[in-house]
């Protein structure tokens, strides 16, 4: 995967500078997981700004949330668009003619754990945040 914008950069420079530079474990792994933690508040707190506005009983799997309810932090990564998916906040940074990429973030609220399918492939990040490649048509295997 591409995912190359300068907030997922930054995510991970800042996160590996503490892995690497910490000779106590638990403390780069608690770093590394509160990072995490923060992706997945963020995340939250977008669909629940979304959701508190709507609540016009829009149902499916995909759910576009317009700018106007990101979450700063979510803003700072400059996606392309954001939506929920299976009540898990998807983050698209990449999209080509048949592709989508992007951050994939699992809300712990949710009975969805992310598995990878004919459409959609996950590559886990960390605990909950996870890189995607969704297809807009059904990959050759």
């Amino acid at each position: 995967m591409k995912t190359s914008h300068a907030f997922i950069t930054k995510f991970f420079m800042v996160s590996c500078f503490f892995l690497s530079c910490s000779d106590n474990t638990s403390v780069s792994i608690h770093y590394k997981d509160s990072l995490d933690v923060r992706l997945e508040y963020v995340s939250m707190k977008t669909m629940s700004a979304y959701n508190r506005k709507t609540r016009e009983g829009v149902s499916g799997a995909f759910q576009e949330i317009p700018e106007i309810y990101w979450h700063e932090d979510i803003k700072e990564m400059n996606p392309v668009w954001v939506y929920q998916h299976n009540n898990n906040l998807a983050i698209v940074l990449d999209v080509s003619e048949n592709t989508e990429e992007g951050i994939y973030v699992y809300v712990s609220s949710s009975s969805y754990l992310p598995e990878n399918d004919a459409y959609i492939q996950f590559v886990a990040v960390s605990r909950n945040t996870y890189e995607f490649v969704r297809w807009t048509f059904s990959p050759s295997t």
